[in-house]
């Protein structure tokens, strides 16, 4: 009887624990689910991205600020769920432009900030704000395929033919279009990345 009583004082103490555990895991789940989702957005874009390239942190900017211009400058975790982020895909599809452009953004701008908007949920569910992954039950907006322009070599001919008072923007331009790099590709460019592949 003495053992009897032993082990059943053994497992209740180790149910108690389980309910408390729980307990305690369920009240800090509600903590987290009060919290800020933008600042959650804001304080992720530092720690991750804060040796990142120029790029990523503007598109991750702009994530945030179309985010604030859906849902203001507070949303609490517990309102983040599959609802908010379908509407929030729609919002994105006709999301306005920034700055003085006019229209709405592309459907691949669009595809780009809500990748990143999947990865701020990926990276919440393991930070412990939700207690399921909504990043994989969410289907991302598919790209569309782009159209390049290029210059054929009749037109290149002509465009080196042609005169122009800035010698260096028409060496340039004839640059950018014979390597397929942008202007922005173009500025950033370093003598120690050019390789020179065979005679001049």
């Amino acid at each position: 009887m003495l053992f009897a009583d032993a082990v059943r004082r053994k497992l209740q103490k180790q149910y108690d624990d389980l309910i408390l555990l729980g307990d305690n895991q369920e009240l800090k789940q509600k903590e987290l689910l009060q919290e800020n989702f933008i600042s959650y957005c804001e304080e992720l874009l530092k720690k991750r991205h804060r040796n990142s390239s120029n790029a990523i942190r503007v598109n991750w900017k702009r994530t945030i600020e179309l985010l604030k211009l859906y849902v203001g400058k507070e949303a609490k975790f517990s309102q983040i769920d599959l609802k908010f982020s379908e509407d929030f895909k729609m919002f994105l599809l006709s999301a306005p432009c920034s700055g003085s452009k006019k229209g709405v953004i592309s459907v691949n701008t669009s595809a780009t900030y809500f990748s990143i908007f999947k990865a701020i949920l990926k990276q919440a569910f393991i930070d412990g704000y939700f207690s399921s992954d909504l990043s994989g039950k969410i289907k991302g907006i598919p790209n569309r395929k782009s159209r390049r322009e290029y210059l054929t070599e009749e037109e290149l001919n002509i465009l080196v033919k042609t005169p122009c008072d800035n010698e260096v923007l028409k060496r340039a331009s004839i640059f950018s279009a014979l390597t397929g790099l942008r202007h922005s590709d173009i500025q950033k460019l370093k003598w120690k990345e050019i390789v020179v592949d065979g005679e001049k």
